[in-house]
């Protein structure tokens, strides 16, 4: 095989590898408050954030290059790491840029759309339903428990108690 691809082999077991060991290390991180709030907010938002990225990238580039100049990490070939380093002082920028786009969107904001009201809401907005079932406080489901309710079988599937029709 090509030398690239030869290097290339196994990078996914080896983030893997550096991930499982990172992990208690990272469980202890994110269980102080802050950094657990803000990943929290930041998976809330992670369809969004990922919709959003590539299209706020392009805007920030074209609108950028309509004043003329050729602007290194946003405008030019990436041709090395200084062309990575010029990237990186972009990132700021572009992450402003994402939030302020994410946060328009966000249901509540004043600019967001849908109009408001609960057709405008989505559901990561619906407070979540009160459990049905709750094992902490009743132990562990009996797997030969079955839950009937007498009227809601249709005719074809029988009743409940047994009866016929």
């Amino acid at each position: 095989p090509e030398p690239a691809v030869a290097a290339g082999r196994g990078a996914g077991g080896r983030q893997v590898g550096l991930g499982l060991l990172a992990r208690p290390a990272l469980e202890r991180l994110l269980a102080r408050p802050l950094p657990g709030r803000a990943v929290a907010e930041v998976n809330r938002l992670a369809v969004r954030i990922y919709l959003w990225h590539q299209p706020v990238l392009v805007a920030v580039t074209v609108l950028t290059a309509r004043g003329g100049l050729r602007l290194p990490g946003l405008h030019t070939d990436p041709a090395g790491p200084l062309w990575v380093l010029a990237r990186c002082c972009w990132l700021p920028l572009l992450a402003a840029v994402l939030v302020t786009v994410v946060r328009a969107g966000q249901p509540g904001s004043p600019r967001g759309p849908g109009g408001g009201g609960i057709a405008g809401r989505s559901a990561e907005c619906v407070p979540p339903a009160a459990p049905v079932y709750d094992h902490r406080r009743s132990g562990p489901p009996d797997p030969q428990e079955v839950i009937a309710v007498r009227d809601s079988d249709p005719p074809s599937r029988g009743r409940a108690d047994g009866q016929s029709r």
